[in-house]
Parts: C-alpha cells; structure tokens; sequence
C-alpha cells in the first residue's frame, strides 16, 4: 500500500502553475517535525493538482499548519551535464488546513 499522513507548516507561500494543457498544480514544502523530537524536522515535497491545489492556495500561507494524505510517486529528469536526476514527491489526495490565511 502506498499511502502517508503528514502534518507539518507550509515553508513558503503556495505558487499556482497551469501547464499547457490547463491543469493548475502547486509544488510545495511540508515541515514535519519528528515524533520526539524537538529538534529533528524533515521536509516533505509534496505536489497537489486541480481543486485541490487551488484550495490550499486559498486556505493557507506559510507557516500555516496543514495535514495531507497522499501518495508517493517517483520520478526522473535529465538535469544538468546530462546527468540523470531522480525524484520522489508526496502527491496529495486530501488536506486539511488546521490555520487558515486572513482574508482582506
């Protein structure tokens, strides 16, 4: 089963992209601190599409605290001297916002 639950702030503000095909998608960082440790914090690429990302963009800012269920996804680029780049992204199903952004 490839399934994780996380819950951890935003490092940055969330930035909406639209590819050519018109699907809006977010890349973003999730802060997770360890279970025990205070000191110990890992940091989870995550990506979210469509509605999904479009929520998150409204709800939330960074350092806003959210919870995402997702899946992982591997994945490879060639990237600089032609060298190949591996990834590995948590793709987001369902979030929760746990602080909201204040809306003007």
């Amino acid at each position: 089963m490839n399934q994780s639950v996380f819950v951890g702030r935003l490092t940055h503000d969330i930035e909406l992209s639209k590819s050519q095909s018109g699907v809006i998608s977010t890349r973003f960082t999730l802060a997770v601190p360890r279970k025990g440790s205070k000191e110990t914090t890992d940091f989870i690429p995550c990506v979210a599409f469509g509605k999904t990302a479009e929520l998150i963009d409204q709800l939330t800012k960074k350092g806003s605290r959210i919870g995402v269920e997702g899946h992982w996804q591997s994945g490879k680029y060639t990237g600089k001297n032609n060298k190949d780049v591996y990834t590995l992204d948590c793709y987001v199903d369902y979030f929760q916002a746990y602080d909201y952004k204040e809306q003007n």
